[in-house]
């Protein structure tokens, strides 16, 4: 099912007769099922009687990215390979210019279809390569339970502004399906030769940055939903009671997998109400919080960029009144990275996102106060934290990630007791992790990571 509020007509074009097929280029909906471009691609082909294309471009220098990122998604495309091949799907992969690649394959479309994209990056990139593009363009928001503009018109507070709202339309919204048959099985003729996923590394990706660590999940459609569905049925029941707690391995793992497109929010949230198991804690982190990250990057374009534009006025204050604070410790960029710190659970998260692409999400908050507690400046804290969270986490460069850190600096949150440094922007310390939790155990764990690392 498509909702009409998802799809945009990008331009003025109209549906070109002497085309082949029509041109799906996917790059943020890595997937088959609830995926709502892929959908409208499968429809259009069918009501005009044409073949169905579908492209992925591999960006040769994404920004942040590493090789631990590309081969997430180059073992989602892999495996997305198969299932579109499944459903007789012709699926091209190139790696270069995406602008050249697109806009060649779109001479031969009758009409092209985008899934939507969020960040600058890729918001910027479509909009370059649509207005190349001399045939109809739709776009189809895909990525989000509901549509971003529809959910609020404009950005939102904190959660309780657009929490409301968003549960009024889940509903509506938050309605799966499978892709349609593809009717028609002409082939397409002289379609451009993918690139071979198993030696790119090699020919076309070796400058990529390489990163130790321990791989703990696999990318792709498939392990998405084997991994979701097993949450689901085994360990769900006990996120409300454990998922904060850094020490237990009581969260889904399924982040870097949405982030990338091999899993859509749709699924997850079908699923878990589906089980009738008590996980309104889940809800909240991925439709509410999740959306209310997405209406932040959508509507404040210095989301990344300047930290003083993305604040509420409190926060900006309490932060400046505070500039001159002594700082306890002060840490270069490099003995943070390198987990070298007198914190020995903050050194832990830093090791685990190292080591891993992860970090447990209480840690996170904690991690990324403590940055705070020690630069001289929220403007330094903010620039190294967007730094390696993007560079070491599977789910970097995420509207998600970006609301996280804004979070730590007092977006989308109220004001606390006054605190040397932070002033009322809430504050964390590590008494209260031991307070909360058994952080020992955490420690230790990462410990053993790193051991076998």
């Amino acid at each position: 099912m498509i909702q009409s509020e998802r799809i945009k007509i990008y331009n003025s074009f109209s549906f070109d007769e002497n085309g082949e097929y029509v041109l799906y280029w996917m790059q943020s909906a890595q997937r088959i099922k609830n995926n709502h471009a892929l959908e409208l691609s499968i429809q259009l082909a069918n009501k005009y009687n044409l073949p169905l294309l579908v492209c992925f471009i591999v960006m040769e220098k994404y920004p942040g990215a590493n090789r631990r990122h590309y081969e997430f998604m180059l073992e989602g495309i892999d495996d997305l390979k198969m299932g579109l091949n499944e459903m007789g799907i012709s699926f091209t992969v190139h790696v270069g210019d995406v602008q050249t690649l697109i806009v060649d394959l779109s001479h031969r479309a009758s009409l092209v279809v985008f899934d939507d994209s969020i960040t600058r990056q890729l918001k910027q990139l479509k909009d370059d390569v649509g207005q190349r593009i001399q045939k109809q363009v739709f776009t189809v928001e895909t990525n989000v339970i509901v549509p971003i503009e529809t959910a609020y018109p404009k950005e939102a507070y904190a959660a309780y502004a657009i929490r409301k709202a968003l549960q009024r339309q889940a509903a509506y919204f938050a309605v799966g399906f499978e892709p349609s048959k593809l009717k028609n099985k002409a082939k397409i003729e002289n379609i451009p030769v993918s690139v071979q996923l198993e030696s790119v590394f090699e020919t076309k990706l070796s400058h990529l940055e390489d990163l130790p660590g321990i791989k703990l999940i696999k990318g792709g459609e498939r392990e998405a939903l084997k991994r979701l569905y097993s949450y689901v049925e085994n360990e769900l029941e006990h996120y409300d009671s454990f998922s904060n707690h850094p020490e237990k391995d009581a969260t889904s793992h399924l982040s870097a997998y949405i982030h990338f497109g091999q899993l859509s929010p749709i699924t997850v949230y079908e699923e878990v109400m589906k089980s009738g198991k008590n996980a309104a804690g889940l809800i909240e982190q991925l439709f509410i919080r999740r959306e209310l990250a997405y209406n932040f990057v959508h509507y404040n374009p210095d989301y990344d960029l300047d930290l003083i534009k993305i604040l509420p006025d409190w926060a900006n204050k309490e932060l400046d009144r505070h500039r001159i604070d002594e700082r306890p410790y002060e840490y270069s960029l490099d003995t943070l990275e390198q987990g070298q710190t007198h914190d020995s659970y903050w050194n832990a998260a830093q090791k685990e996102t190292v080591l891993t692409g992860f970090m447990h999400g209480t840690m996170r908050m904690y991690w990324g106060k403590k940055v705070i507690e020690w630069s001289k400046t929220p403007e330094e804290a903010f620039k190294i934290l967007l730094y390696l969270n993007d560079k070491y986490q599977l789910d970097g460069r995420d509207p998600n990630g970006y609301a996280g850190i804004a979070w730590c600096f007092g977006k989308h949150d109220r004001p606390f007791s006054e605190r040397a440094i932070f002033g009322k922007v809430r504050y964390m310390n590590a008494e209260g992790l031991k307070r909360k939790y058994r952080i020992e155990n955490y420690v230790e764990k990462i410990k053993t990571l790193e051991d076998q690392s």
